[in-house]
Order: C-alpha cells, then structure tokens, then sequence
C-alpha cells in the first residue's frame, strides 16, 4: 500500500499538476521573489538561435484580443492559441539547446480539507542529443508518516535523444534536512547515496523511447512541454494578445475538462495507472508567453483534482511555473552533469 502511494504522489506532483519551490525559511512568491533573469531565463533567444527553428507565421493568426478583453469562445481565438501552443512546442522539440527551472506550490487535500502544503522544483537542460531533468518534492509542514508519502526527488537522463532514457528516484530520506532552496545540480539539497541503486522498491530503471512514453504518458515525446491535446475543440475558452515592443504572445485559457474531452485524455490515464479511481480534473488553467520567434518564453497552469485513493478521497490544487532559456552561451549554472555514472545501475523490465 505504502509503495502504491508512493507511486500515486510521486506521478501525481510531479508528473502532471506541479512543479513548485521552497525556500530556507518560508515558501518563495514565484510572481515577485524569483528573479527570472538568472542564467538568461524569460530572456529572449539571440539572433543565429532563433534562425534555426520556426517563427510565427502571421498569417495565421486569426485574430487576437485587446489586453483587457474578457476570455472568449470566439473560434478564431481559439484557433490562434492552438497554433502558437503547438508551433512553440514543436521548436521546443526540435531545437538543439535549451534550459528551464520551474517551480510553485500545490495545497493537498484530503477530502475537502486542507491537510498541508508540498512544493517541488524541476530543472532540465536538453544539449544536442542529451537531455537531463532534476526534480524534488517537499512538504514543510508535515509529520514523519506523511513526509513519506509527499517527499521524492529524480533525476531522468538520456544521450542518444530519447531512444534510452535512464531514470532514478528516492523517497522522503533522500533529500538532506539542510536547506532546501537550492536545487542545482552543483548545490543539489538531494542526498544522492540515498537514490536507491539497487533493490525493486527504487532500482534505477532503463527505459526505451515505447516504454517511456507509455509509463510516463507522453503525447508525443519526452520533451513535449505538456501530453494534454491543445486545439480549438478542446478548449473552452481564452485570449491570446501581442506586445509588439516585447514581441512577445500572451496566451491564456482554459482546458475543457469533461469526461468526454480528449484534451485530458493522457492526464486521466496517468492517474489511473497510478492506482486511483474515479480521477477528474475540476480545473485547468494555462497562461503561456511565447516569442515572435516560436519559442516559449514561460509556461504557467493552475488547476484542480480530485480523485478516490483506496478508502481515501484526495485532491489537490496546484500552481505551476516555468522559464526557459536557448542562449547557451550565457549560461553558466543551468548545465548536464558531469557525473551520470549511475546509469550504469540502471535495470530494464522493472515495474514502477
């Protein structure tokens, strides 16, 4: 039961609804205490970057909305946000670098109560053909039994794009007791002689691009920025305007979450395969920047679950929040690790 907990939070937080931030002594304000320039993040791609992947293509877009307007049903809105989420996400796919960090909070409820806060970081950094991707997730707050379900850290690598992915996680005692704010690969608040290396319970997995995807739930590949289905028919509602000084696009809507919409189809999936039943989003948000040049600049969803756990009728609603990087050669923290020496411990055909 404990380990199908532990799958069930460790997917659930980190998979689909949150990646989130603690600081040393209380939780950051991602809006106002972060400061997003660090190491070129939300700083638009130089020039021979952005020249090697697609731009906007005005032409199509349809239409787009004042800053103040109201979310809009108008198709041609829709339609809009649909081709600018997915063109960033196919540059995000294709292009040879970027870095991101992101971060935010999640309340986690137990039944419609409030039991306590976790938070969560993830950092990835995609160079040519290998791609690195660090989170953790932590809960200030809570009692030694429930540390052990909430907290988890892992770390995903690849060098050959996708065709074999290494993974590996740790539960609540791999992640040191000092400050946790710190999350770089160079200053990591992970104990990594804690991340398992042997043993079913956390044995390192090995997976292949099929496998991948279907135990993760991806969409379309492991670097998609997200596995839900965006286009007109799935949304309910949004805007999309333009900061012709910034050229920046603004996105923002609202995801259809009915049990017969396909946009969250994956989403359902992955909770389910997790053990639970009866599992529905309540609410899914997105407000998404993208550059004239295709690419995004930050990425943020709020959105509400719910679903039954065994006996227990759990929830959580999360705040989400990423910034991305292309400009490699202004970054100096964001970088792979030099020591990946622990995919040597990697097993395949291991259940999760």
């Amino acid at each position: 039961m404990k380990r199908k907990v532990l799958v069930i939070i460790s997917i659930l937080l980190v998979g689909i609804i949150s990646v989130m931030a603690i600081g040393c002594k209380e939780p950051l304000d991602v809006a106002t205490d972060y400061d997003i320039s660090f190491d070129d993040l939300g700083v638009k791609a130089s020039a021979s970057v952005a020249a090697s992947v697609t731009s906007v293509d005005e032409s199509k877009i349809k239409k787009l909305n004042e800053i103040n307007d109201e979310l809009s049903e108008d198709r041609d809105i829709l339609e809009t946000i649909s081709y600018l989420y997915n063109l960033a996400n196919e540059n995000l796919m294709a292009i040879d670098y970027y870095a991101s960090i992101a971060f935010g909070k999640a309340q986690v409820l137990i039944g419609d109560n409030l039991d306590s806060y976790a938070y969560s970081r993830e950092y990835i950094v995609k160079d040519a053909n290998v791609w690195f991707f660090q989170n953790y997730t932590y809960d200030p707050t809570a009692t030694a039994i429930v540390k052990n379900i909430m907290e988890s850290s892992e770390e995903r690598y690849t060098n050959n794009k996708g065709a074999t992915i290494y993974k590996r996680h740790g539960g609540s005692d791999s992640l040191k007791d000092s400050c946790i704010e710190d999350f770089l690969t160079e200053n990591s608040p992970i104990d990594y002689s804690k991340m398992a290396k042997s043993g079913k319970k956390h044995a390192p997995k090995i997976y292949t691009e099929e496998t991948y995807n279907e135990f993760r739930h991806v969409r379309i590949r492991y670097d998609e920025i997200d596995n839900a289905l965006i286009n007109a028919d799935t949304l309910v509602n949004g805007k999309v305007t333009y900061d012709s000084e910034k050229e920046l696009y603004t996105l923002e809507f609202n995801v259809n979450v009915s049990n017969d919409c396909e946009a969250l189809e994956k989403g359902r999936q992955n909770l389910s395969a997790a053990g639970g039943t009866s599992v529905y989003y309540e609410k899914q948000h997105q407000i998404i920047t993208i550059w004239k040049d295709g690419l995004f600049c930050s990425y943020h969803t709020d959105n509400l679950w719910r679903g039954k756990f065994g006996p227990f009728l759990y929830g959580s609603a999360n705040d989400y929040q990423k910034w991305f990087t292309y400009n490699k050669a202004n970054v100096t923290k964001l970088v792979v690790p030099k020591d990946t020496s622990w995919t040597a411990n990697c097993r395949e055909d291991e259940s999760d």
